[in-house]
């Protein structure tokens, strides 16, 4: 039989219980306080493989590595929509003259 007994049906403790020991305790919030963490970090995770969803696919599509196929793409974007927004503000300024 155990050393520990639990309370009885009544909320009294029975004749052989003894209360947790502070290590007890500590160690319990340690626990839970990793399992809070570990939550948050799941939750992140997933935040991220949910924005990587399409450069995952890029990557898979070309047979490239997520990192390669991120930075053609930064460089893509900054090749095309660069020059595109200077020309959209010379544009802007001729018109107003």
């Amino acid at each position: 039989m155990h050393s520990r007994r639990l309370r009885g049906a009544s909320g009294v403790a029975g004749p052989g219980y003894r209360a947790p020991s502070p290590r007890l305790a500590v160690e319990a919030k340690a626990l839970a306080d990793l399992q809070i963490e570990r939550a948050k970090v799941e939750g992140e995770r997933k935040t991220v493989e949910a924005d990587l969803g399409p450069v995952r696919y890029l990557a898979t599509l070309l047979g490239a590595d997520n990192e390669t196929v991120l930075r053609w793409f930064i460089l893509a974007v900054a090749l095309l929509l660069d020059p595109a927004a200077v020309l959209l503000l010379l544009a802007a300024t001729r018109t107003r003259s």
